[in-house]
Order: C-alpha cells, then sequence, then structure tokens
C-alpha cells in the first residue's frame, strides 16, 4: 500500500460534511461497512459483533381498553 500525505491550507480545506451529505444512503453505509471492517483487520483483539446480548420481549396488548 502506498502511503500518501497531502498538505493543504486550512482555507482550502473541503468540507467533509457537504461531501458526505452529497452522498446516497448506501455509499454512506457502505463507507462506514468499509471503515468498520478495515478497524477489525487493523486490531488483533478485537471482537467482532454487538457488545451486549439483547433480547426481543413480545408484549401482550391490553384489549380491555
Amino acid at each position: 500500500m502506498e502511503k500518501v500525505i497531502s498538505v493543504i491550507k486550512k482555507s482550502e480545506e473541503r468540507n467533509d460534511f457537504q461531501f458526505w451529505q452529497s452522498k446516497s444512503y448506501h455509499e454512506r453505509i457502505d463507507a462506514i461497512e468499509t471503515l468498520r471492517s478495515q478497524y477489525f483487520q487493523m486490531k488483533e483483539n478485537v471482537q467482532q459483533g454487538l457488545q451486549r446480548v439483547y433480547t426481543v420481549v413480545n408484549r401482550r396488548t391490553n384489549s380491555s381498553k
């Protein structure tokens, strides 16, 4: 992998918020997934998945209201 460094003036800095707002919902989610995958590849002892276990509970509806 070639490492690239760019030096720019603060006044020439592009607005990241506007950049990401111009992308579709799917493009933003894909970018997040790419970053997440890269993070897990860099870290050795990181376990993928949820940190907690969640249980879905179905509530009974009260029909006497």
